[in-house]
């Protein structure tokens, strides 16, 4: 019999979790276990790969965009599939949305896992909550794992907990020198520039905005420099107006995410 795992997560887009969650299922006997998922947008690029190794993909409004809304689809999924489930894993970045965790309870999956993402909340007006419930977080869930011991302690403070390094498949990134060059010829990159690249979504807790300062700094003593951005998110056009304010348009290459992913 498989073990049945509901992921629930923000969104499968092309991020560091979900890169985790999909490089894991991409290695696991799925004869013997099947990975399903609960995402609060429609972003999920992996759809295919998750349904060709027998899973799903279950989606409720965001949260806490359509609070009401979210509440009433998350209750009526758990009513609908919760029992089916040996185990829940949950991947988060704050606790402000519990409502996953005490649903499992209810419905009662025996195995809860609380993931921490990060060392910070992305959303600020929320994060009194995430404080309240860190109270309580030792009755959410029985397993608790994090990406580092920062991201553990933010979450579960002096609950214990185990870390979880995100594993890479080293061989994709290897230098090739042929494919250096197709890169910089697409790309229209001077074969003796120097480049710093930087893979990330535009979001609050990959501080791009730190980057370009830095980069802006760097140029001035190495001209030939540019900085390669591959990613998308909600603070992407905030840099591009930023570098082109800065007057670094001509050294800043916004490569965007659908590009990374025809690489690797």
């Amino acid at each position: 019999m498989k073990v049945k795992v509901l992921h629930v997560i923000g969104g499968m887009g092309r991020g560091g979790a979900p890169s985790f969650i999909i490089n894991n299922l991409m290695r696991m006997d799925c004869s013997k276990i099947q990975f399903d998922f609960l995402v609060r947008n429609n972003n999920c690029v992996f759809t295919d790969i998750i349904e060709s190794k027998g899973g799903r993909v279950f989606e409720v409004p965001a949260f806490p965009r359509y609070l009401v809304k979210n509440y009433k689809a998350t209750v009526d999924f758990f009513a609908k599939h919760g029992a089916e489930y040996d185990v829940m894993h949950v991947h988060a970045n704050a606790l402000y949305y519990i409502l996953p965790l005490l649903l499992a309870k209810k419905v009662g999956i025996k195995k809860i896992i609380l993931h921490s993402h990060n060392t910070q909340s992305n959303v600020h007006f929320l994060q009194p909550l995430h404080y309240l419930n860190k109270i309580f977080v030792s009755q959410l869930a029985n397993v608790f794992l994090a990406c580092g011991k920062e991201a553990g302690k933010w979450m579960f403070g002096n609950q214990p907990f185990e870390v979880i390094n995100n594993a890479v498949d080293t061989t994709k990134f290897a230098f090739n020198d042929l494919s250096r060059s197709e890169i910089r010829t697409e790309l229209n990159i001077p074969a003796d520039a120097f480049v710093i690249g930087n893979v990330g979504r535009f979001e609050l807790a990959k501080n791009h905005s730190l980057l370009v300062d830095i980069f802006y700094h760097f140029l001035q003593k190495h001209p030939k420099s540019l900085l390669l951005l591959v990613g998308d998110g909600s603070l992407k056009k905030e840099i591009e107006i930023k570098v082109k304010k800065l007057g670094i348009s001509n050294s800043v290459y916004f490569a965007g995410a659908c590009w990374l992913s025809v690489l690797i």
